[in-house]
């Protein structure tokens, strides 16, 4: 009797299966997290509470169980009675007696477990504040992108946003203002963008955003003025008509010489400081044949300085020769 009250009370579903997967034997904490009653579960396959999504990560953890008569475990989804579903991790062993196997499995409730992994994963690639993709999932999207575009031959635009004129609404207003602020413009500038594009914020006032599939140049442009428009509207905040603008930096790709995501960041980062330096409220393409002549030239001066370091230079004297003479002077 005390195996039995062990067996039916414990916090985890334990359920006996035959060699087809019937239900044979099973725990009261079993039933519960199925929403079915014991009696009603015998003969039953358990694969019927597994969702069709989830069947083939089953149906793999089944074949390994009997094929490998060791233990085995997964991790999958189960369907309630009342339709709604639980994450659970099954663990399973193999018995054998008489020629005739018996699975013991065991079926444990981590819906929680996942829940706080599906937070953390959010928490980890989108912004607190705005809800937006961070720094991490921008780089994994614009890597994504890049391949893309080049395998597909086309354009990538990569659009640097730094709101100006920010500091100020932070020092009039206070933070809890300029974060509401924040919040409006992210808002605004998603909403006119495409759907294959992404917009992230980096942090502070800064923004980016990834417009894709281009086929040149020109057709990126009424979108980043739209973004121009948008940056510079008023923003109605705790019934404070709020307005600042953006200045934008644009890098393309691809581009002559192969670029890393990071130095195309950097290339619209450098972009949009001209256009703040320019006035502000405005966009500015990022130069690239002047960017390879400078790197260029600092690139020499760098072999230059090397070269020194390392004695690499020879020294040869030139004569200077009196050709009505024949002097050497």
């Amino acid at each position: 009797q005390r195996y039995f009250d062990l067996y039916n009370l414990a916090p985890i579903g334990y359920c006996t299966l035959s060699e087809e997967g019937r239900i044979q034997e099973v725990n009261l904490t079993a039933s519960r997290l199925l929403g079915v009653n014991r009696n009603k579960l015998m003969k039953t396959l358990l694969s019927t509470f597994i969702p069709k999504d989830h069947q083939n990560i089953y149906n793999l953890f089944y074949k390994n169980l009997i094929a490998s008569r060791t233990f085995t475990e997964c991790e999958v989804q189960f369907i309630h009675a009342d339709k709604t579903r639980f994450w659970a991790h099954l663990s399973a062993t193999v018995e054998e007696n008489n020629n005739i196997l018996e699975l013991r499995v065991l079926i444990k409730n981590i819906s929680e477990r996942k829940l706080a992994e599906k937070k953390l994963l959010h928490m980890a690639h989108y912004d607190v504040l705005t809800g937006l993709p961070n720094r991490i999932l921008l780089a994994d999207r614009l890597q994504q992108n890049m391949m893309h575009v080049q395998r597909d031959k086309q354009l990538l635009a990569l659009v640097f946003i730094d709101i100006d004129g920010f500091k100020d609404v932070n020092d009039t207003y206070g933070h809890g203002i300029g974060d509401k602020l924040l919040m409006a413009l992210g808002k605004k500038m998603q909403s006119i963008l495409r759907e294959e594009d992404t917009l992230a914020r980096l942090g502070g006032d800064e923004f980016v955003a990834v417009l894709s599939n281009l086929s040149d140049i020109k057709s990126s442009l009424p979108l980043i003025t739209r973004l121009l428009e948008v940056g510079s509207q008023p923003c109605l905040i705790n019934n404070f008509s709020i307005q600042v603008s953006a200045s934008i930096g644009i890098s393309f790709y691809p581009q002559a010489v192969n670029i890393e995501p990071d130095q195309l960041l950097r290339q619209a980062d450098q972009a949009m400081y001209k256009a703040k330096i320019s006035g502000k409220n405005r966009y500015q393409i990022f130069n690239t044949e002047q960017d390879y002549f400078i790197r260029e030239r600092f690139e020499n001066i760098q072999r230059l300085h090397k070269a020194l370091i390392a004695n690499e230079f020879v020294l040869h004297y030139q004569p200077k020769v009196n050709m009505r003479t024949g002097d050497v002077i």
